[in-house]
């Protein structure tokens, strides 16, 4: 965290500066990567990011300006005063301040251990292997018109891990951890993630079959969150709300009763505020029984909506303004187990990942590639499936669910939107859907990303 007297200072210049709303937001990153490969000696490194930003409103006009430091041991701070010509700038600030104390964002036995060899998954097939992992501390300080409104630390911490066959095939996944993971759970993830890889290597090196057609599906809890994350919670972001007027569907029901879907937030070890120093204090209900009761906003875009503010604030830095964006989307679930979903289908498919695809905010259509995917014939999974993709109206699929598993399991993802990625969880159990749209890969529009995991 920043030292209060710099705050201090930062917070009295900030008064200097006119407009009808100011905000500075500063930053310092460090985070240390241990990279392995098979044929190399782990390599260990750091990167550390400073800046600060000033954001200013004007007449709903935003003027933002942003400084780096090329300095990795200090952070060189600023604030900028502007007179009625936006040419004139007058330093005010210019100054090098001590940020944080040198530490090992890991823990001293547990990074000798993974220094002293190469921490490699054990798998006869496997060629290649590669592992990283990321840790990050992260120190954010908010302050704007009403003064401070925050100095925290945030943790941000990554697994990684990538197998190649000796066949060609290969395989990768990567573990996004909440809060401050202990030494035992990074290990465990790194096996998780190694498994995971040689899994989905397995799957493509399987004889895959393809289907079409309107279908019953069962997604798994991973590709729930992920359809749900992708397909619906774009529409409540009160920021794009001129692309999808989802703020004139408050009050009306779009879902059964037994849907409930709401943002859960981040927890203390991964911020304490959003982006804009608002204290996200409750979860925040989107719909409640299929009914529309809340957007997601930020400041601006609750101002300009009149909708109360839900402290929704996404940004990927100082580089950037922030936007609106999902913490932890979670859907409530219900008392079936997802071995009865699936029993419940005579013929369908069942969806274990769905990757990035197409999503339209104007015409309400969704299509995603499945990535990993099984026939369902009289309730058991059979043959794996391959190039299918799924689509469907949205958010009126949710009309679809006839079926709400208690299983949710916890994946992490980053999303993109504009200049800005940000972390966000998904925590949804499997979803029975009564009928869905499977083509073949061919068939469909190009893809158009919008987020990477």
């Amino acid at each position: 965290m920043f030292e209060n007297s710099f705050l201090e200072e930062l917070k009295k210049n900030l008064n200097k500066i006119k407009g009808d709303y100011c905000e500075l937001f500063v930053q310092n990153e460090d985070r240390q990567v241990i990279h392995y490969t098979t044929d190399e000696s782990p390599l260990v490194y750091l990167r550390k990011l400073c800046g600060i930003s000033l954001r200013k409103e004007i007449g709903g006009k935003t003027i933002f300006k942003k400084k780096q430091s090329p300095d990795l041991n200090k952070l060189l701070h600023f604030v900028k005063s502007y007179g009625e010509s936006e040419s004139k700038e007058i330093e005010i600030i210019e100054k090098k301040f001590d940020t944080l104390k040198e530490k090992s964002l890991i823990d001293d036995f547990f990074y000798k251990k993974l220094a002293g060899k190469r921490y490699l998954y054990s798998n006869e097939n496997v060629e290649e292997e590669t592992l990283i992992i990321s840790l990050s501390r992260i120190s954010v300080s908010v302050i704007n018109n009403s003064g401070l409104m925050t100095n925290e630390e945030r943790y941000h911490h990554t697994a990684f891990a990538e197998v190649k066959f000796k066949n060609g095939k290969s395989g990768a996944e990567a573990v996004m951890f909440r809060g401050v993971p202990s030494s035992y759970e990074i290990e465990k993830n790194i096996k998780y993630c190694f498994e995971e890889a040689c899994k989905i290597a397995n799957y493509r090196n399987s004889s895959l079959k393809s289907v079409s057609g309107e279908l019953p599906a069962v997604f798994s809890s991973r590709a729930a969150g992920f359809l749900l994350n992708e397909a619906v919670s774009h529409f409540f972001e009160a920021d794009l709300n001129s692309k999808t007027l989802f703020s004139s569907l408050i009050g009306e029901k779009i879902a059964p009763e037994n849907i409930t879907i709401f943002d859960a937030g981040p927890i203390p070890e991964e911020a304490l505020f959003d982006d804009e120093g608002f204290e996200p204090l409750k979860p925040v209900v989107i719909v409640d029984k299929g009914k529309v009761v809340n957007l997601l906003t930020n400041l601006k875009s609750a101002f300009a909506l009149s909708l109360k503010r839900t402290g929704n604030a996404r940004r990927k830095s100082f580089r950037t303004t922030p936007v609106t964006g999902v913490f932890s989307l979670n859907l409530s679930p219900s008392d079936y187990d997802e071995n009865e979903l699936i029993s419940r289908v005579p013929f369908g498919i069942y969806i274990n990942r769905l990757e990035d695809g197409y999503l339209s905010l104007k015409k309400n259509i969704f299509s995603f590639p499945v990535s990993e995917g099984y026939l369902i014939r009289e309730g058991k999974i059979c043959e794996p499936l391959s190039g299918i993709r799924i689509s469907q109206k949205t958010p009126h699929f949710l009309n679809e669910i006839r079926l709400i598993g208690n299983n949710p399991e916890m994946f992490g993802g980053i999303r993109v939107k504009g200049e800005n990625y940000y972390r966000t969880f998904e925590y949804v159990p499997s979803i029975l859907i009564n009928k869905i749209n499977v083509h073949k890969t061919a068939h469909l529009p190009k893809i158009n990303f919008d987020r990477s995991i």
